[in-house]
């Protein structure tokens, strides 16, 4: 399957046919009258459509497993034939067109087969989509063409000819991708008055968009954000929420608000260019199809602030890209769910996020077995926790919620045979009882 994960989540639907053509009126008299010997054509044919949209990703190799969140079967009996029209509604990150035609086929099908004892001259024809909606086709018509942008790299290492610039580049090829003419493109120091010239500069030469990367870090001298902030007339706050949201599947990345400890504890909070004033216990990391800080930093990549504007009174879009490069801090507050080793024998497994531990966690008997099992969200225990023997056989399970006992918390004996089961809430035994073994 082609990787979709660039894609945003958008609202996308699509309408298919198909055509069910007898040979005799009476056929569809029967249909009408409810007289067919195999049952309700139509009720039968409105339930195996939408198994049919649902099961497509099972039947059609390249189709993606999606939700579906309406599918709708209707049919208009005409004189000779049945036309089935089959809609399909989903908020992913690829068309349902192909589930809206599986369905009309099905349906189709269903009704062939119900209606081949008393007619068998059934035909199926015209099965076609008719109409889809959403994604990037759709919404590129909206957009007037020949826009213009230009783009700025700020960043005193590059302007030195001591790094190579990233950002910039990916930045002009997802835009001449889009359609968008590159007018301009330059790298500077990270000056107040050399950034601010170049809005100026960029006005005078009529670019739609001005695209402004780097200069956003911690840095004394990342003053990006400062240098634009005086010449804008009002922010947008909508757009850069919409980018948190648009992909909200994706795994937060180094840099999320969703991965910072409270800002009392980050000795540079009151540095931040984008502070979170009463950080939520869930941010959504953006990742964008912009974005482009997975090219910028390297391997890890991190989570990219955008913050847009309206410039002051020639009201061009003035795109501030924030790439905030902390993978220090990722590295010490975030660990992929790999094992570690003591004396050459595995451990423990598990992952960590924001300093807490999260997902699956295993700890591991020294001849290799598992020892201890269980599952964290966001440092707490919940679920199913299971103890083992060195041999492998069940000790203990137990059930959590919110780092507490709730539930049986059974004792096991020797080839996994139940010998006690105490029932807990809160932490609190508030029943007993041993089990006979067999």
């Amino acid at each position: 399957m082609i990787d979709i994960t660039h894609k945003p989540t958008t609202l996308r639907s699509a309408t298919a046919q198909a055509i069910v053509r007898a040979s005799d009126p009476q056929t569809i008299n029967a249909v009408r009258q409810g007289t067919v010997p195999k049952g309700n054509v139509l009720e039968s044919a409105r339930v195996a459509a939408l198994f049919g949209v649902k099961k497509t990703h099972e039947l059609i190799p390249d189709c993606h497993p999606l939700p579906i969140e309406h599918a709708e079967c209707s049919f208009e009996l005409g004189e000779m034939d049945i036309t089935i029209t089959m809609r399909v509604r989903t908020i992913y990150r690829t068309g349902v067109e192909v589930e809206a035609m599986h369905g009309a086929s099905v349906a189709a099908l269903t009704m062939y087969d119900m209606l081949k004892p008393i007619d068998k001259g059934i035909e199926l024809h015209a099965i076609k989509l008719i109409e889809k909606k959403g994604g990037k086709s759709d919404f590129r018509s909206r957009y007037r063409e020949a826009l213009t942008a230009t783009v700025i790299v700020c960043s005193d290492t590059i302007s030195k000819g001591k790094k190579e610039d990233k950002a910039g580049k990916a930045i002009m090829a997802k835009l001449e991708a889009c359609g968008v003419r590159i007018a301009h493109q330059a790298v500077i120091p990270d000056e107040t008055s050399d950034i601010q010239q170049q809005v100026r500069d960029a006005v005078e030469r009529g670019s739609d968009m001005v695209i402004f990367t780097g200069g956003t870090g911690l840095s004394p001298r990342d003053v990006t954000p400062e240098a634009l902030r005086p010449l804008l007339e009002r922010e947008i706050p909508a757009l850069p929420k919409w980018c948190a949201i648009s992909d909200r599947h994706a795994p937060p990345t180094p840099c999320s608000p969703a991965l910072w400890p409270e800002p009392s504890a980050l000795p540079w909070y009151s540095r931040c260019p984008v502070p979170p004033r009463a950080p939520p216990k869930a941010w959504m990391p953006c990742s964008h199809p912009c974005c482009t800080c997975s090219v910028s930093c390297g391997a890890q990549p991190t989570t990219v602030q955008m913050s847009l504007f309206s410039y002051n009174s020639s009201h061009k879009i003035i795109v501030s890209i924030a790439i905030l490069s902390a993978v220090a801090l990722h590295t010490i507050l975030n660990r992929p769910g790999q094992p570690t080793y003591e004396n050459g024998q595995v451990k423990q497994s598990g992952s960590v996020v924001n300093g807490h531990n999260h997902g699956v966690w295993t700890w591991y008997h020294p001849n290799g077995h598992r020892k201890m099992q269980g599952r964290f969200v966001r440092g707490e225990r919940t679920g199913l926790w299971v103890t083992f023997a060195p041999d492998g056989d069940t000790l203990t399970t137990g059930f959590y919620r919110n780092d507490r006992l709730n539930g049986d918390y059974t004792v096991y004996a020797p080839g996994d045979q139940k010998v006690h089961v105490t029932h807990y809430v809160e932490d609190k035994p508030v029943s007993s009882a041993a089990l006979e073994q067999h």
